[in-house]
């Protein structure tokens, strides 16, 4: 079929569809109406035959061995800009997308948002859920060059305009400097996103003093910097009505490992801890200048840490289900949505607060059943 040379999807990554002709509309979505589809809207492939099985029902989708699902995120007169293929095990097993569809609206038009580690997995979310949401955006990275690429690729494509930077958050030059290119291409900020983090896990008498070091620097020296940097700015700029009621957003990233202990994970968990109360301080600090700082806490997303080694349903349920009593994994738009919110003045009256984003993972599931 003339179609099928169109698709080069790959697990994990963004990709564009370009609309050559109405057959290819004919064969791939059964004469359904170019209208029926819009962001929001999921496409379905197959992920041995890179074919695409059009926008079917979200649960008999999940039936289907094999089946990778695909959010658009932009539609134009010739092609569909799509977000990245949800995360597959490298074994071939899917865990379910059992998140409702919901579209984001237009809160955040002419913001700025600096959202770091943006270039994979929560941060590239939240920083594409923002442009959906009508702001423009600085991706971070440290590493991960083609990743920022695709991010600011999909941004661009949703038609808002994105910039790259690369820099350690725990350097203080570099966060600096990303602040500064932050102003230089777009004027102000009115969102920033601390989301970088790293794990180098091990038990503590077998942690050496660089795994502490690295993640308190990044995971939590890190957060320092970036919200030093964001406060300054807030209070230089002010406030702009027609823009926001809030002189400014801090929304940082947390972990349900702020509150739930982690064997073999003490320097991450000490990080996320510190966290809390360092977010809880700021808060305090500069409420009164209308400044809003709070934290979201992910519990199990769907990311290629919680899927690479899952190989069966059964060991999808042992492994994670058993944690979770919403009985479904997370998917990075459910972070991506909750920021939006906690940037736009919907949530103006939200101060210090930390929102676990979790299906209920902090809510003892142990103890479901032993009363």
């Amino acid at each position: 079929m003339k179609g099928q040379s169109i698709f080069r999807v790959e697990i994990g990554k963004p990709c564009e569809i370009a609309l050559s002709s109405s057959a290819f509309l004919r064969y791939y979505f059964a004469l359904l109406p170019w209208n029926y589809f819009h962001s929001g809207t999921d496409f379905y492939f197959c992920r041995y035959r890179r074919q695409c099985l059009g926008r079917i029902l979200r649960r008999s989708v999940a039936t289907l061995p094999g089946v990778c699902i695909c959010p658009i995120v932009a539609i134009t007169q010739d092609r569909i800009v799509l977000e990245r293929l949800l995360m597959s095990s490298t074994n071939g097993y899917t865990p379910p997308n059992e998140m409702p569809p919901a579209p984001i609206h237009q809160v955040l038009v002419g913001q700025n948002a600096l959202v770091t580690g943006s270039s994979k997995g929560l941060g590239q979310a939240m920083a594409i859920g923002f442009a959906r949401a009508g702001a423009d955006v600085l991706v971070n990275y440290s590493t991960d060059l083609a990743g920022a690429e695709e991010t600011v690729r999909i941004i661009e494509g949703i038609g808002r305009r994105a910039t790259m930077f690369k820099a350690n958050v725990s350097h203080e030059d570099e966060v600096q400097a990303m602040f500064q290119h932050m102003f230089d291409t777009f004027g102000r900020l009115d969102i920033c996103v601390p989301n970088a983090a790293i794990q180098l896990n091990a038990r503590v008498d077998e942690m050496t003093l660089h795994q502490w070091q690295e993640v308190i620097n990044v995971n939590l020296t890190g957060m320092f910097l970036c919200a030093r940097e964001s406060i300054r700015a807030f209070k230089r700029q002010g406030i702009d009505r027609s823009i926001s009621y809030a002189c400014g957003k801090l929304i940082f990233i947390s972990s349900v490992h702020d509150i739930i202990p982690w064997e073999g994970h003490a320097n991450y968990a000490a990080a996320k801890g510190g966290l809390m109360l360092f977010m809880k301080s700021l808060a305090q600090e500069v409420a009164h200048l209308r400044i809003r700082v709070n934290s979201i806490s992910p519990g199990a997303i769907r990311t290629p840490m919680n899927v690479e080694k899952l190989t069966t349903p059964e060991q999808f349920q042992s492994t994670l289900l058993n944690l979770i009593p919403s009985k479904r994994i997370g998917e990075p738009e459910d972070v991506s949505r909750l920021a939006v919110w906690l940037a736009s003045d919907e949530s103006d009256y939200v101060q210090g607060t930390t929102v676990y984003v979790d299906g209920g993972m902090t809510l003892y599931p142990g103890f479901i059943g032993a009363g």
